[in-house]
Protein backbone atom coordinates (compact mmCIF):
# COMPACT_ATOMS: atom_id res chain seq x y z
CA UNK A 1 0.00 0.00 0.00
CA UNK A 2 1.59 3.47 -0.79
CA UNK A 3 1.90 5.29 2.54
CA UNK A 4 1.18 8.60 0.68
CA UNK A 5 -2.49 7.46 -0.67
CA UNK A 6 -3.35 6.12 2.78
CA UNK A 7 -3.09 9.39 4.70
CA UNK A 8 -5.13 11.13 1.83
CA UNK A 9 -7.29 13.98 3.67
CA UNK A 10 -9.67 16.59 2.81
CA UNK A 11 -12.20 18.91 4.76
CA UNK A 12 -15.44 19.89 3.57
CA UNK A 13 -18.62 20.54 4.07
CA UNK A 14 -22.74 19.27 4.18
CA UNK A 15 -25.99 21.63 4.15
CA UNK A 16 -29.23 20.05 5.74
CA UNK A 17 -32.03 22.28 4.28
CA UNK A 18 -34.75 22.04 6.45
CA UNK A 19 -37.94 23.18 5.70
CA UNK A 20 -40.54 22.95 8.99
CA UNK A 21 -40.27 19.06 9.35
CA UNK A 22 -39.08 18.18 5.59
CA UNK A 23 -35.45 18.45 4.62
CA UNK A 24 -34.23 18.40 0.81
CA UNK A 25 -32.29 16.39 -0.79
CA UNK A 26 -30.37 15.68 -3.94
CA UNK A 27 -29.39 12.70 -6.19
CA UNK A 28 -25.46 12.87 -6.31
CA UNK A 29 -23.94 12.49 -9.67
CA UNK A 30 -20.51 12.40 -8.64
CA UNK A 31 -18.13 12.19 -6.32
CA UNK A 32 -18.33 10.48 -2.71
CA UNK A 33 -21.63 8.99 -2.53
CA UNK A 34 -22.31 9.42 -6.20
CA UNK A 35 -26.11 8.05 -6.44
CA UNK A 36 -27.46 8.26 -3.24
CA UNK A 37 -29.42 11.02 -2.00
CA UNK A 38 -28.02 14.00 0.03
CA UNK A 39 -27.53 17.32 0.91
CA UNK A 40 -25.54 19.90 -0.91
CA UNK A 41 -22.14 20.19 0.08
CA UNK A 42 -17.80 19.85 -0.65
CA UNK A 43 -14.58 21.14 -0.41
CA UNK A 44 -13.63 24.31 0.95
CA UNK A 45 -11.12 26.22 -1.72
CA UNK A 46 -8.45 28.49 -1.00
CA UNK A 47 -10.19 31.51 1.39
CA UNK A 48 -12.94 30.41 2.05
CA UNK A 49 -14.33 29.25 5.75
CA UNK A 50 -16.43 26.81 6.22
CA UNK A 51 -19.18 28.68 6.43
CA UNK A 52 -18.53 30.50 3.07
CA UNK A 53 -17.94 27.11 1.06
CA UNK A 54 -21.26 25.58 2.51
CA UNK A 55 -23.07 28.90 1.19
CA UNK A 56 -21.34 28.29 -2.49
CA UNK A 57 -21.29 24.75 -2.53
CA UNK A 58 -25.34 24.99 -1.61
CA UNK A 59 -25.55 27.87 -4.49
CA UNK A 60 -23.84 25.70 -7.48
CA UNK A 61 -25.36 22.89 -5.89
CA UNK A 62 -28.90 23.19 -5.23
CA UNK A 63 -29.40 26.88 -6.69
CA UNK A 64 -30.20 28.25 -3.48
CA UNK A 65 -28.55 31.67 -2.20
CA UNK A 66 -28.02 31.29 2.17
CA UNK A 67 -26.68 33.34 4.21
CA UNK A 68 -23.93 31.44 5.72
CA UNK A 69 -23.95 33.55 9.17
CA UNK A 70 -27.47 32.01 9.39
CA UNK A 71 -26.33 27.96 9.35
CA UNK A 72 -26.95 26.56 11.94
CA UNK A 73 -23.84 24.21 12.96
CA UNK A 74 -24.95 20.38 13.71
CA UNK A 75 -21.94 17.99 13.44
CA UNK A 76 -18.49 16.85 12.73
CA UNK A 77 -18.21 13.47 10.38
CA UNK A 78 -14.72 12.38 10.43
CA UNK A 79 -15.20 9.82 7.19
CA UNK A 80 -12.65 6.75 6.58
CA UNK A 81 -13.38 5.90 3.39
CA UNK A 82 -12.00 2.68 1.64
CA UNK A 83 -10.64 2.87 -1.88
CA UNK A 84 -9.80 0.12 -4.73
CA UNK A 85 -6.55 -0.61 -3.82
CA UNK A 86 -6.91 -0.64 0.41
CA UNK A 87 -5.77 2.82 0.97
CA UNK A 88 -8.09 5.21 2.97
CA UNK A 89 -9.25 8.57 2.46
CA UNK A 90 -10.14 10.54 5.13
CA UNK A 91 -12.54 13.26 4.82
CA UNK A 92 -13.77 15.48 8.04
CA UNK A 93 -17.34 16.98 6.96
CA UNK A 94 -18.42 19.91 8.95
CA UNK A 95 -22.38 19.46 9.10
CA UNK A 96 -25.15 22.59 8.74
CA UNK A 97 -28.54 22.99 8.58
CA UNK A 98 -29.99 25.93 6.61
CA UNK A 99 -33.31 27.16 7.80
CA UNK A 100 -33.99 30.10 5.68
CA UNK A 101 -33.10 30.41 2.05
CA UNK A 102 -33.52 32.13 -1.46
CA UNK A 103 -34.65 30.87 -4.48
CA UNK A 104 -36.04 27.79 -5.38
CA UNK A 105 -34.00 24.17 -5.64
CA UNK A 106 -33.18 23.32 -9.22
CA UNK A 107 -30.78 20.69 -11.23
CA UNK A 108 -27.04 21.19 -11.33
CA UNK A 109 -24.15 18.88 -12.79
CA UNK A 110 -23.69 17.66 -9.29
CA UNK A 111 -26.81 16.87 -8.08
CA UNK A 112 -30.10 15.82 -9.37
CA UNK A 113 -33.61 15.25 -8.22
CA UNK A 114 -34.54 17.60 -5.30
CA UNK A 115 -37.37 16.55 -3.18
CA UNK A 116 -38.15 17.21 0.42
CA UNK A 117 -38.22 14.60 2.64
CA UNK A 118 -40.00 14.22 6.26
CA UNK A 119 -37.24 14.26 8.59
CA UNK A 120 -39.24 11.02 10.42
CA UNK A 121 -39.26 9.05 7.29
CA UNK A 122 -36.27 9.69 5.14
CA UNK A 123 -35.55 6.76 2.57
CA UNK A 124 -32.22 5.77 4.09
CA UNK A 125 -31.98 2.85 1.59
CA UNK A 126 -31.34 5.70 -1.32
CA UNK A 127 -28.64 7.30 1.14
CA UNK A 128 -25.10 6.75 2.45
CA UNK A 129 -25.13 3.85 4.88
CA UNK A 130 -23.79 6.09 7.98
CA UNK A 131 -26.71 8.14 7.48
CA UNK A 132 -29.22 6.22 9.34
CA UNK A 133 -27.03 6.68 12.07
CA UNK A 134 -26.26 10.22 12.61
CA UNK A 135 -28.96 11.69 10.63
CA UNK A 136 -31.95 11.27 13.13
CA UNK A 137 -29.34 12.65 16.10
CA UNK A 138 -29.16 15.54 14.62
CA UNK A 139 -32.50 16.17 13.02
CA UNK A 140 -35.03 14.73 15.30
CA UNK A 141 -33.26 14.58 18.86
CA UNK A 142 -31.32 17.63 17.82
CA UNK A 143 -28.26 16.67 19.57
CA UNK A 144 -24.93 18.43 18.17
CA UNK A 145 -22.38 15.68 17.67
CA UNK A 146 -19.23 14.35 16.50
CA UNK A 147 -19.48 10.75 14.27
CA UNK A 148 -16.70 8.32 13.07
CA UNK A 149 -18.14 6.51 9.86
CA UNK A 150 -15.55 3.97 8.43
CA UNK A 151 -16.44 2.76 5.04
CA UNK A 152 -15.96 0.10 2.72
CA UNK A 153 -15.50 0.34 -1.08
CA UNK A 154 -16.78 2.83 -2.99
CA UNK A 155 -19.01 3.73 0.41
CA UNK A 156 -21.64 0.98 -0.54
CA UNK A 157 -21.39 -0.58 3.77
CA UNK A 158 -20.36 0.64 6.91
CA UNK A 159 -16.77 -1.57 8.33
CA UNK A 160 -17.92 -1.18 11.90
CA UNK A 161 -20.36 0.46 14.15
CA UNK A 162 -20.28 4.26 13.91
CA UNK A 163 -19.05 6.12 17.00
CA UNK A 164 -21.28 8.84 17.70
CA UNK A 165 -20.97 11.42 20.89
CA UNK A 166 -22.04 14.67 21.62
CA UNK A 167 -20.17 17.69 20.77
CA UNK A 168 -20.42 21.07 22.17
CA UNK A 169 -21.53 23.77 20.20
CA UNK A 170 -18.20 25.90 20.97
CA UNK A 171 -16.32 23.01 19.54
CA UNK A 172 -18.49 22.89 16.15
CA UNK A 173 -18.40 26.94 16.11
CA UNK A 174 -14.26 26.86 15.77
Amino acid sequence: MNMDQSNAYGIATLVLPVQGEEVWLGKKTRNIGVGTLNGPGGGIELGEDRRQSAAREVGVEAGIMIDPEKLEAVAILDCYNRRSDGSIFHAKVFVYIAREWEGNFTPSEEMTDWEKYPINDLPFKMMMPGDPYWLPEVLIKGRRIHAELHYGLDQKYLESEPIIDDVPIEVLNL
